[in-house]
């Protein structure tokens, strides 16, 4: 079974016409709910140097030129380097034009690229069940939510952009200061000994713990904000249950009159006993 992206709207009327319109909207990180993204993407870097251990700055100077220099090329160069007395000023110069390279892509990341955001089903559990979701993306049940076949929808919007869709799966820790040197060799690392290490790359896709619920998905683009998708990558819409009856008769109109449409429509209520968000089947629109 193809894994599910959901995503949660609080009946806007921009909703209504993406939904209308076949689009999803590609938001910039400086505009997103999070207000330490954009913050912390730029500023995550520590330049401070660590001090000089030969063996690590031999390990990462092989990694680096790991599959495009010979070893015994590499290993040549590091011994005349040792020997002439400039390999610890070699080595700080490739981290130094190193760093400098990444903090400009990450400023370029953050300023060019649109993401449009995700959740899924996790070990919190069913999404559709979690009340912090519905709360604080549907408006308080007062919304809806989409049901994403995955591999549909990022093929679908592939094609056409024209161009692969980037994605990133989020991950959850303490927002702080890391050091770009230790960053920089678990990078090295990662690439050559197939290890999983916390590396550059991971900077773009770390919030904070306090998010850890939403187990997000993100799609990314630098094309266009407004970005169309396949119809039939939906898999099912649910409604949450203190959605007025008019906005309700006015979203089903809509989604009936939207051409190939072939979905599942529930409802998504409390349960009185239980206090649990469950969900009950409507009707097939199609």
């Amino acid at each position: 079974m193809s894994e599910s992206l959901f995503k949660f709207f609080p009946y806007k009327a921009h909703d209504l016409d993406a939904i209308a319109n076949n689009y999803l909207w590609f938001s910039h990180y400086s505009k997103f709910n999070d207000p330490f993204e954009d913050v912390f993407i730029k500023n995550a870097f520590d330049y401070k140097k660590l001090e000089f251990n030969e063996i690590t700055a031999i390990n990462f100077y092989k990694d680096l030129h790991r599959g495009r220099i010979p070893l015994t090329q590499v290993e040549q160069s590091i011994l005349e380097m040792k020997f002439k007395g400039t390999f610890e000023a070699e080595y700080n110069r490739l981290i130094s034009v190193t760093f400098l390279g990444a903090k400009k892509r990450f400023e370029d990341f953050v300023d060019n690229y649109k993401a449009c955001c995700f959740a899924r089903n996790n070990e919190y559990g069913d999404v559709l069940k979690n009340r912090l979701m519905w709360s604080h993306y549907a408006d308080g049940l007062r919304g809806f939510c989409i049901e994403f076949n995955k591999k549909m929808l990022m093929k679908g919007i592939t094609e056409n952009l024209g161009e692969e869709i980037f994605f990133s799966e989020m991950k959850y820790g303490q927002l702080k200061k890391f050091s770009f040197e230790e960053l920089a060799i678990n990078s090295a690392r990662n690439i050559n000994s197939g290890t999983n290490v916390f590396s550059i790359g991971d900077i773009a896709s770390l919030k904070s713990e306090e998010w850890a619920y939403e187990s997000e998905f993100r799609l990314l683009t630098e094309l266009c904000s407004e970005v169309k998708i396949p119809i039939e990558s939906i898999a099912s819409i649910t409604v949450g249950v203190k959605m007025s009856h008019t906005k309700s008769t006015t979203l089903k109109s809509i989604l009936q009159g939207i051409p190939k449409l072939k979905c599942s429509l529930y409802e998504a209520y409390i349960d009185k006993d239980t206090f649990e968000i469950e969900k009950k089947y409507i009707c097939e629109i199609q």
